[in-house]
């Protein structure tokens, strides 16, 4: 699925904006949370773990294109220092809360609730990138120096 990457990522960013990418990815992701809650067999792990990783290396390259495309050039480095930040902290704390939901899950005598929760969690995700509108920092900065002009 790596050696996909650069190839598939390529193709998919010059055909969409990267928050259809982005959503793309999620889409991947949200199969497989949905794969590995219907069925703990070899054909639904598999699909699982194919559709995870090809989710996994469409949304991190086309996020960070996303997020760059959005915040003014004098802001960048501080926005994605910012983003790979919480992208950390969201990795130690999804630790935490898949053993919270997978406890949950349990005691709800609904085994697979946990992967359909953070399915949901995942379509809502790329939901939400998928009908944000791509503003270019350009635009961004063009939109800020109208402003001003205008106040001056």
């Amino acid at each position: 699925m790596l050696v996909l990457q650069y190839p598939l990522f390529k193709f998919l960013i010059k055909h969409l904006r990267p928050g259809a990418v982005t959503a793309l990815g999620l889409a991947g992701v949200t199969v497989a949370f949905t794969a590995f809650g219907a069925g703990r067999t070899v054909p639904w792990v598999a699909v699982g773990c194919l559709t995870v990783v090809l989710g996994e290396i469409l949304f991190v390259p086309s996020f960070d294109i996303w997020v760059a495309r959005k915040v003014p050039a004098d802001r960048l480095a501080k926005a994605m220092g910012a983003m790979h930040f919480f992208r950390s902290a969201g990795n130690m704390i999804g630790s935490l809360l898949a053993g919270i939901l997978f406890d949950l899950a349990l005691s709800w005598d609904v085994p697979s609730a946990n992967w359909y929760i953070a399915a949901l969690i995942a379509a809502g995700c790329a939901a939400i990138c998928l009908f944000s509108g791509d503003e270019t920092a350009a635009a961004v900065e063009t939109a800020e120096e109208e402003r001003e002009g205008a106040a001056a």
